[in-house]
C-alpha cells in the first residue's frame, strides 16, 4: 500500500510483460492529472478577465506603442527587402484578423441593466420589538434557558431595531408553522414588490414580461413560487420561467 501510494504522488504506473522465461516491468510517468491539481473555476475566471473588453483596451495601447517602435525603428527597409506579400497573402490575414473580431464580437457578454426595483414594506402591524420577540420565543415553551440566552445575545448584536417585521404565522399564540402560512407570506412578499415593480417600471406583466427567475433558498412548495407568480398576473404563455431554490441568497 505504501509503494502504490508513492507511486501516485510520483505520478508513476507501471507495465508488465510476461515473456517465456522472464517479466519485464516498465515504469512510466503519466501526464499530470489539470483537472485534480487544478482549480478550474480560477482556469474560467482567469479567461474571462482575458476576454473582456477592459482587457482589451489595455491590451491596444501596448500594440499602439509597439507598431509605433517598428515603424520607427530600421525594420521596416529591412523587412521588406526579404519579404514579398501577395494579394492572396495580404487577404487571408485581413479574412483572418476579421474571423478573430467576428468571433470575439459575438461571445463577448451581453450587457445587463438594472431597469428598475422595488422592495417589499410589511403593514405596521406586523412590526414587533426586540423584547417583544424574546418575551414572544420565551411564551412559545419550545426553548430552554441556553437557547433563551443565545437568542437574547443575538439579538442584541444583530443590529435589528424595535421596528422589524415578522409574519403573521410567527407572531401568532401559539405560532402557526404550516404549509399554508408559508405561502401566504410569500405571496404577501412576492407580490407586493411585483406590483410596485410594474408600476414604478410601466410593465404591463401580461404582455410584457418574456423572462422570470426566481430565487427562494429555503421555501420551494410545489406548485413552485415561478407558477404562482406567472398564474397570478397571468403572464404569457412563452414566458420562460425558472425557479431556483437552495443555493442561497447570493445567487440572487
Amino acid at each position: 500500500m505504501e509503494e502504490s501510494s508513492a507511486m501516485d504522488r510520483e505520478r508513476l504506473t507501471a507495465e508488465m510483460a510476461f515473456r517465456d522465461s522472464s517479466i519485464v516491468i516498465k515504469i512510466r510517468r503519466r501526464l499530470p492529472d489539470f483537472v485534480q491539481s487544478v482549480n478550474l473555476k480560477y482556469v474560467k475566471l482567469g479567461l474571462r478577465y482575458a476576454d473582456s473588453p477592459a482587457a482589451v483596451y489595455l491590451i491596444l495601447p501596448l500594440v499602439v506603442l509597439a507598431t509605433a517602435y517598428v515603424l520607427s525603428s530600421d525594420l521596416i527597409p529591412s523587412i521588406k527587402s526579404r519579404l514579398a506579400i501577395d494579394l492572396a497573402t495580404g487577404a487571408a490575414a485581413v479574412g483572418v484578423v476579421a474571423l478573430f473580431q467576428t468571433v470575439y464580437y459575438l461571445k463577448r457578454p451581453r450587457p445587463v441593466y438594472l431597469i428598475e426595483f422595488a422592495c417589499y414594506k410589511p403593514d405596521d402591524e406586523h412590526k414587533i420589538s426586540k423584547e417583544g420577540f424574546l418575551e414572544m420565543s420565551e411564551s412559545t415553551g419550545s426553548f430552554n434557558g441556553e437557547s433563551l440566552d443565545f437568542q437574547t445575545k443575538i439579538t442584541t448584536r444583530s443590529g435589528l431595531g424595535d421596528e422589524t417585521y415578522l409574519p403573521p404565522g410567527i407572531q401568532a399564540r401559539p405560532p402557526r408553522l404550516c404549509m399554508a402560512e408559508a405561502r401566504r407570506e410569500a405571496e404577501a412578499v412576492m407580490f407586493g414588490c411585483l406590483d410596485a415593480l410594474f408600476a414604478a417600471a410601466g410593465v404591463d406583466p401580461r404582455r410584457d414580461v418574456r423572462i422570470l427567475v426566481v430565487n427562494c433558498s429555503l421555501f420551494n412548495p410545489t406548485p413552485s413560487l415561478a407558477s404562482m407568480i406567472v398564474n397570478h398576473y397571468r403572464m404569457r404563455e412563452d414566458i420562460k420561467s425558472f425557479n431556483l431554490g437552495g443555493w442561497g441568497a447570493a445567487r440572487g
